[in-house]
């Protein structure tokens, strides 16, 4: 067994679980300390209910946001089943939905009680005034149809569930879902914070739900159909000082006249102008198909000092979200969202000549010489080969690279 010195003693931390007559799954941490020759000095068990440790990645929800997710590859059977987790810190208020999809089937706080609802005045949960303030992991088993088949656990232990107030409507998870809140207003808008959402088109297991809180990396990857890290920066940006010029080969976008590709990135810009922080082409001018931020304007440019954008002055030194749409061969055809929010574009300047994707891609600055140089940050860049809609530009924010992405052909900086 391999032992890591701690000062003058040597901890050792496993995971142990029992099935108890009662079918809750109760999960202990077993902590071994040794002294510094190896002599077992004491055992500990703690209850991972107990435990309270804070996501290093988090976002913060004071009842004015939300975020909207597209989960494809659900489970759509009469009792078919999907898993939904994350990390929650509660304020404690009602009324709240920390999760919820787009069908009217979530989970709800409410008089002290966290549990499943479906619109009808109505919670299949359990009391959880012991949750208030403080850091628990959430695992959520949506059954499709019979809401009294669905699961609860709080830091891998299941909980045992009962009906509060009327019966429950039959309802089916769906594609669209939202982080924080309700779709359609802001009357159940999550006050805490949240962190780390993951989505599995199946069931996930009472000893695949314990491990998982402990671990950093998703359980049962194959069956993951999306992660949403939820930070309110970027971390590991790649930071750009006006010199540096990364190329990008290979990339399989799709060519053919009015195909549409995607282009997606965090961005952290100093306000000076003159500067593309992306650009299509290999070096000849023809080529040159890019984003660029000019004369206090950020949007498309075919390099004949066009372009095709809006106003960048509520851009600068603040982190920005950017999914861009290029279409081959019409500029004007392309769309531009900042921060999920679909963007109103004008033309300036000459007009735009006809451009094309192809498989060469500049970050920071253009192929056909070494100006327009990027100064800041840039995170998280994605291509796909197609056209995001308007759901998936908002859900792609926060999400990570999972199995479930497609049309993506490159990714960096993740």
């Amino acid at each position: 067994m391999k032992k890591k010195l701690v000062f003058k003693a040597i901890m050792i931390t496993l995971l142990s679980s029992m099935l108890f007559t009662s079918s809750a799954f109760a999960n202990t941490s077993v902590h071994y300390e040794y002294d510094a020759k190896g002599n077992l000095i004491r055992t500990t068990q703690i209850k991972l209910t107990d435990l309270s440790n804070a996501p290093a990645e988090k976002m913060t929800f004071a009842g004015d946001k939300k975020v909207s997710i597209v989960a494809n590859s659900l489970n759509q059977a009469e009792n078919g089943r999907t898993t939904v987790q994350f990390w929650m810190n509660w304020s404690g208020q009602s009324q709240q939905m920390p999760f919820s999809w787009g069908s009217g089937y979530d989970l709800y706080i409410t008089s002290d009680v966290l549990g499943f609802n479906t619109f009808n005045g109505e919670v299949y949960g359990f009391n959880a005034v012991n949750l208030k303030n403080k850091w628990v992991h959430v695992t959520a088993v949506f059954n499709n149809g019979d809401i009294t088949k669905s699961e609860l656990y709080i830091n891998g232990e299941r909980q045992t569930l009962k009906k509060y107030g009327a019966n429950s409507f039959v309802k089916h998870v769906s594609t669209n879902a939202t982080i924080g809140g309700w779709w359609e207003n802001n009357a159940y808008n999550f006050k805490g914070q949240l962190a780390d959402f993951k989505i599995w088109n199946r069931a996930l297991t009472p000893a695949e739900i314990a491990s998982s809180v402990t671990k950093q990396e998703p359980v049962a990857s194959n069956d993951l159909i999306g992660r949403w890290k939820l930070n309110e920066a970027p971390d590991n940006a790649l930071k750009l000082k006006g010199k540096q010029r990364i190329e990008l080969s290979d990339i399989s976008t799709n060519t053919q006249p009015g195909a549409k590709t995607t282009v997606q990135f965090w961005m952290k810009w100093d306000g000076i102008n003159a500067q593309m922080p992306f650009s299509w082409g290999g070096g000849a001018w023809e080529e040159s198909y890019t984003l660029y931020l000019a004369e206090n304007r950020f949007g498309f440019n075919t390099g004949v000092a066009d372009m095709y954008g809006i106003s960048s002055l509520n851009m600068t030194n603040r982190w920005s979200h950017v999914t861009a749409v290029f279409s081959n061969g019409n500029v004007l055809d392309n769309e531009l969202y900042i921060d999920g929010v679909k963007q109103t574009l004008v033309k300036s300047g000459n007009e735009a000549q006809s451009r094309n994707v192809g498989g060469k891609a500049i970050v920071s600055g253009w192929g056909y010489d070494h100006n327009y140089k990027f100064n800041g940050q840039i995170a998280e860049l994605k291509i796909w080969n197609r056209a995001l809609s308007a759901e998936e530009a908002k859900s792609e924010m926060y999400k990570a690279v999972t199995n479930d992405n497609n049309g993506l052909v490159y990714s960096m900086f993740e």
